[in-house]
């Protein structure tokens, strides 16, 4: 005797199928009816459906949640992996960094007041600030690199850190607040960067999180490194 449900073998005299249904006493002709509705359950075939449904839309969310999962971890390490990166070539210079940086909206000013903003990029793990100071032409002929390498470290002297040189960079570093720049981190390490011209001075500010300062240090100084400025006149 079988099911006549789910089609499974049922033995002799028994009263309830494993799918759930009820099988009733012989009738006068000797064969078994099956009540669906004695217990109050569905047919076995709607308990599949349902129960393939819930596990499709969990393997669904967890798809979506790797993709999103691996594409979080990928934006994070555009900083270091350095086959990600892209250059930027703008009319005033042109700089390298990770391909996940976008243009946004300006900084609130941290560094040289008398600079003009250029532009700002910025992604989960970086903010690149550029901005420029062209000489006046009244002294644009006779400022020479020694003067302007003492104007550049009076100015960065105000953070009250000795200024460094990297290459043609001079440059100080320092933590200071985020301001929820970063999610999770109330502190960023700042390098503020000098690119010093015989047109101007060009500054490179590069914000990351505090606590990513040991990770992300070679990537901010290959950034300053790709820095390239672009005659004013061209």
């Amino acid at each position: 005797m079988r099911c006549n449900v789910c089609g499974r073998e049922l033995k002799e005299g028994q009263m309830f199928c494993q799918c759930g249904n009820t099988v009733s006493t012989p009738g006068s002709n000797g064969s078994y009816s099956y009540d669906t509705d004695a217990l109050n359950v569905n047919p076995p075939s709607s308990n599949k459906f349902l129960i393939i449904g819930v596990i499709a839309g969990f393997l669904t969310f967890a798809v979506i949640a790797a993709v999103l999962v691996v594409s979080i971890i990928g934006n994070l390490n555009q900083m270091t992996d350095r086959s990600k990166w892209e250059n930027v070539s703008k009319p005033a210079y042109s700089i390298t960094m990770p391909g996940n940086m976008k243009e946004t909206d300006a900084l609130q000013r941290t560094g040289a007041s008398q600079m003009q903003h250029l532009d700002t990029y910025r992604s989960g793990s970086a903010i690149v600030d550029v901005s420029v100071y062209y000489y006046p032409a009244d002294i644009k002929n006779y400022i020479k690199r020694p003067m302007a390498i003492d104007l550049v470290k009076k100015e960065l002297k105000k953070h009250d850190v000795e200024p460094l040189e990297h290459g043609e960079l001079i440059y100080v570093q320092f933590p200071q607040d985020s301001g929820q720049a970063f999610l999770g981190n109330t502190q960023a390490w700042t390098v503020d960067a000098m690119y010093i011209t015989n047109e101007g001075l060009y500054e490179i500010e590069i914000f990351t999180p505090m606590n990513k300062k040991d990770k992300y240090e070679e990537a901010v100084f290959a950034m300053l490194d790709s820095f390239r400025p672009k005659s004013s006149n061209s």
